[in-house]
């Protein structure tokens, strides 16, 4: 973890370091991705082809498929590659579905921690492909939150979702889940995000996919159910309110 945190070890001394690695104690040895044996597969061929990108999983499928030939010697950067080509193709996703669509091969330690930074941002090209390399290696992003408290866990939420102008599904798809929650935040802290993520969600202008996200931030930190009616889908919500006889939500 400590020396992930220098800023000499960009992305290209880690890809490096990777294959040197690999040349050294793995050649010869088969190298597969998990493109068909995760159980988010149904939601990963969904958004393919719900959002036209059928070419991204056909040139990704083709690449996976040279290894399961052994058509092609393992290059760590072209793997990254193929991997990080995919992943920004995702929108938002709920955490119980990202392991199946972020994780690849175990490559660093289970206890090692992404650096402050690129847990709190911001994020450049440079800082979104190390933070993706190191989710897709394993690394303990909810034990890094863990141990840097609360402070660091609210920054990461305030630049990912609740402050940012365009939310980078990526950096969250990285970052959030429900360890960002877990343990809470002082109450004026955390009363003043749900204000203003209700407040987002009532100016609207996100995709329904981020709206997902932002609901999920207030049902996981209204515990006294102050902002119930932000719980809900929109069309869930309308249905509610037209049931008990008051106004519906309108965006």
């Amino acid at each position: 973890s400590d020396l992930l945190s220098m800023s000499w070890v960009d992305i290209d001394f880690t890809l490096e370091a990777h294959h040197v690695w690999a040349d050294k104690y793995a050649r010869g040895r088969w190298y597969r991705h998990y493109e068909n044996e995760t159980t988010a597969w149904n939601i990963i061929e969904g958004m393919y082809n719900n959002n036209n990108n059928v070419h991204v999983r056909d040139r990704y499928v083709q690449h996976a498929l040279q290894h399961e030939e052994k058509t092609w010697k393992y290059d760590a950067r072209a793997c990254f590659e193929a991997d990080y080509e995919r992943a920004l193709h995702f929108p938002p996703l709920t955490w119980i579905f990202l392991a199946g669509c972020l994780l690849g091969s175990p490559d660093v330690h289970p206890e090692t921690h992404p650096p402050v930074h690129l847990l709190t941002g911001p994020w450049d090209e440079e800082k979104k492909r190390r933070l993706f390399w190191l989710v897709r290696a394993g690394a303990n992003v909810a034990g890094g939150f863990r141990k840097l408290g609360w402070k660091v866990r609210l920054a990461c939420l305030d630049a990912t979702m609740i402050y940012a102008k365009e939310s980078d599904p990526l950096i969250i798809n990285c970052l959030i889940g429900p360890w960002i929650y877990r343990g809470g935040f002082p109450e004026d802290f955390q009363h003043k995000r749900l204000v203003d993520v209700c407040s987002r969600l009532d100016r609207g202008g996100d995709t329904l996919d981020m709206r997902e996200i932002l609901r999920e931030a207030v049902r996981s930190m209204d515990s006294d159910g102050q902002f119930t009616e932000h719980h809900f889908p929109d069309a869930e919500y309308c249905s509610r309110e037209r049931v008990s006889g008051e106004r519906p939500f309108e965006e």
